[in-house]
């Protein structure tokens, strides 16, 4: 996974302020003066670092310790696989949550990460997971879907919507990050693309050897 500038930063709490604490500590971390920064991942970079690239639904999200650290699992129902090996579920691994079954709940932001609700769908582009069991012989032995990390944090997770017309859209929203090329930090901002546009573009990536991006002039 790309690195972010902002480290992890848990703390408990009375359960009454969990919530309102995480909310407010979302808020602080949209600033532009305290932005997230991230090291930009075009579209090209995006594909050729992924293992996965599907569209499907998160249908469930729990929080997990994996040692030391609290994690988010967001259980997807693939429906379409753009790039890798054919999988009908993956669980994707998200650094930070909330643990409210504690005597003392814990809540653990990590600012930069994706969020995945349960019912949303979703284009994610994918990579093994630090925390994750992956596609070896532990997922296999477990019977357990394959675990996955997004990659390039919130860059690698697109939400799907129906736009004007009917017409299937996407639209990533990187509201305070900060995305670090090759002179200065840009702010992320939204993007918003047809769905089969950047489908097509992951098929066509994804059959073709890495171009150099300064000859493509589509590259994002």
């Amino acid at each position: 996974m790309s690195r972010s500038r902002s480290s992890s930063v848990p703390f408990a709490l009375p359960r009454r302020s969990v919530i309102a604490a995480a909310l407010a500590a979302c808020a602080l971390t949209a600033a532009p003066a305290g932005a997230t920064t991230l090291l930009h991942l075009d579209d090209d970079q995006l594909i050729d670092r992924s293992s996965h690239v599907v569209t499907g639904t998160c249908d469930a999200v729990r929080a997990e310790w994996r040692g030391g650290t609290l994690v988010r699992l967001a259980t997807i129902r693939i429906d379409g696989v753009l790039k890798g090996e054919a999988v009908s579920e993956v669980t994707v691994v998200v650094p930070g949550g909330l643990d409210l079954d504690r005597e003392v709940p814990v809540a653990v932001i990590v600012p930069g990460t994706p969020t995945l609700a349960r019912g949303e769908r979703v284009l994610l582009f994918l990579e093994p997971a630090a925390f994750g069991a992956g596609f070896g012989k532990r997922a296999t032995a477990l019977g357990a879907a394959p675990e996955l990390a997004v990659t390039g944090f919130s860059q690698g997770k697109f939400s799907i919507f129906e736009g004007a017309g009917g017409k299937a859209m996407v639209r990533r929203d990187l509201a305070g990050v900060a995305l670090l090329g090759e002179d200065r930090p840009s702010a992320g901002g939204a993007r918003t693309v047809p769905l089969e546009l950047l489908e097509e573009r992951v098929r066509r990536r994804a059959r073709l050897a890495p171009a150099d991006p300064a000859t493509d002039s589509t590259n994002r």
